[in-house]
């Protein structure tokens, strides 16, 4: 995906979402924006803290790359 093709994906959402990257290891095309339900990490977090909040957020890259619990794999919405 180039940046043009990014940036006209992600005009749909609403601009107060925050946006979060699912990476394992390395660099990884993005297919495309998807709006989720789940818990994402809290954009407020101190150095060596990793809070959580749970709510809708864009996601980029595949949450099955992203090692998290089975249970608490965020939804599509």
């Amino acid at each position: 995906m180039n940046v043009r093709e990014l940036i006209e994906q992600l005009q749909q959402f609403d601009p107060e979402l925050q946006v979060q990257v699912f990476h394992d290891v390395g660099a990884m095309e993005i297919d495309e924006p998807t709006l989720y339900c789940g818990d994402y990490e809290d954009p407020t977090n101190t150095k060596l803290i990793r809070r959580t909040v749970y709510g809708l957020f864009v996601g980029l890259g595949n949450p099955a790359d992203y090692y998290i619990d089975e249970n608490d794999l965020p939804e599509i919405v």
